[in-house]
């Protein structure tokens, strides 16, 4: 497997997928290196990997652009509506 060749194992996962069980598995938590999530993850889950040893960078989401864009991308769905009908 890749992963185990790797000497640093970096994982990005914002908050929703914390909490929920897949049909995936990939490995372990142990083995990841680094984790990179937003701020929005529960601070419950960032302290148990922690715990484990995984190194949890949390990036800042900043709420303003993130509404801007989501208005943005619902425009265009109904522009995109109007030019198919």
């Amino acid at each position: 497997m890749i992963a185990a060749a790797a000497k640093v194992r970096i994982a990005l996962a914002d908050h929703s997928k914390f909490g929920k069980q897949s049909f995936a598995f990939v490995g372990p938590v142990t083995d990841i290196s680094i984790l990179v999530t937003d701020n929005a993850t529960p601070v419950k889950e960032i302290r148990q990997l922690r715990e484990c040893g995984v190194e949890v960078v949390v990036a800042e989401v900043n709420s303003k652009s993130a509404e801007r864009r989501n208005r943005s991308d619902s425009r265009r769905i109904i522009d995109n509506r109007s030019q198919t009908t």
